[in-house]
Order: C-alpha cells, then sequence, then structure tokens
C-alpha cells in the first residue's frame, strides 16, 4: 500500500511542481540558496554533495558556483542502473566534464569515486518533503541507499508547496536531518521550523 500511495503523490506534486513557472521557480530557487549560505550546515561543511537540477527540481547551478567561491569542495552522484548503486565523484564547476545518464540528468564522466565519509553535507532532491525529513524521490532508491552507508549531515531543498505533513514511509526509507525552502529551514524532530535569519 505505502508504493501505490507514494506513486499517487508522486504524480500529485510533481503536476505541482510544474506549474510552478519557470521565473517562479528561479526566484524561489534563489531565496533557497540564500537560505542555505546562511545556515550552519552549510558554514560547517567543506566538502558537499549536490545534484544537477533536472526538469522543475531547485535549481543547483548558482548553488554550486557559490560553494565553490567559497572555497568548498563539491561533488556530484553517478548512478549506475546495472546494480542500482549510486557515488559521489568531483566536480570543478565545469559542465565540459559532464554528460547524459540514462535518466537525462548530467553527472561526472570518467572521474574517480570518492570514499563514501568524505562528504560532510549532501544536497538531496525529491518530488515530496515533510518538516521532520521525511522525503519522496522518483522511486528508483538511489539515495536512500546511499544515505544507509553515509555519516554526512543531509539536508532536502524544496519549494515550499513540496512540502507535506506527512507521508507514507518504506521500510528502506531514509529520512533527512534538515529541509531548506525558500521560506523556512526544518530540522528533523524539532516542532518549529527556524525562522531567524531566513528568507520570508
Amino acid at each position: 500500500m505505502p508504493d501505490k500511495e507514494k506513486k499517487i503523490l508522486r504524480d500529485e506534486y510533481l503536476i505541482k511542481r510544474d506549474g510552478l513557472s519557470s521565473k517562479m521557480r528561479h526566484h524561489m530557487s534563489a531565496a533557497i540558496l540564500e537560505n542555505l549560505i546562511r545556515s550552519p550546515i552549510y558554514k560547517s561543511a567543506n566538502d558537499i554533495g549536490f545534484y544537477c537540477s533536472f526538469g522543475s527540481e531547485v535549481e543547483t547551478s548558482e548553488m554550486m558556483s557559490r560553494a565553490i567561491t567559497d572555497n568548498k569542495s563539491i561533488y556530484l552522484p553517478v548512478i549506475d542502473p546495472s546494480d542500482k548503486k549510486m557515488h559521489f565523484c568531483h566536480f570543478d564547476g565545469d559542465v565540459c566534464c559532464l554528460t547524459c545518464n540514462s535518466f537525462g540528468i548530467m553527472e561526472p564522466k570518467k572521474m574517480p569515486a570518492i570514499a563514501d565519509q568524505v562528504l560532510d553535507l549532501i544536497i538531496v532532491p525529491g518530488l515530496v518533503f515533510t518538516k521532520n525529513g521525511w522525503r519522496i524521490g522518483h522511486g528508483a532508491g538511489y539515495y536512500d541507499r546511499y544515505l544507509k552507508k553515509v555519516d554526512a549531515t543531509t539536508s532536502g531543498v524544496a519549494f515550499s508547496t513540496q512540502m507535506r505533513e506527512s507521508i507514507p514511509k518504506g521500510k528502506f526509507d531514509v529520512p533527512l536531518d534538515y529541509v531548506i525552502t525558500e521560506k523556512d529551514l526544518f530540522i528533523r524532530n524539532e516542532p518549529k521550523p527556524v525562522f531567524s535569519g531566513f528568507q520570508k
């Protein structure tokens, strides 16, 4: 039953996210970036895993550019559809070093995988999020399998329209430590969002 409910929510929230204009997504992504860089999890991180945004996802190109400017090392995920595993590779900001994977998402090409424990912070995509860190992705399970192996701080980035009070959970789902929207920063198991210093 959870899988069926998740499929319904994926479809519903993808429509919601796709319904945002490109101008609105860009504006909200910029606010999410500001909230991210003001957060203690960003300030304390040296090695950050990002993702190349795809379709109507929260835009990450400016986040990565800012992290490089702030002298942080950044990494991007690479997937292996044959065994449904994911690893991260270093990315220096040169888009010529990226290639399109089987899902149509850009990822580093011909780069060695880093050790699982290198990353301090991982920015995680998704379709639906809750305030206490649960998420619904696209259903392939790459992130949940990877996050089980690492000790990095994890944060979802989402438009406020992607937030929901609760979602069905599967036994393999891994909650995130934080979720950042254009309005708030939510900490797992905290009753209220953090507002101080964040965009309204």
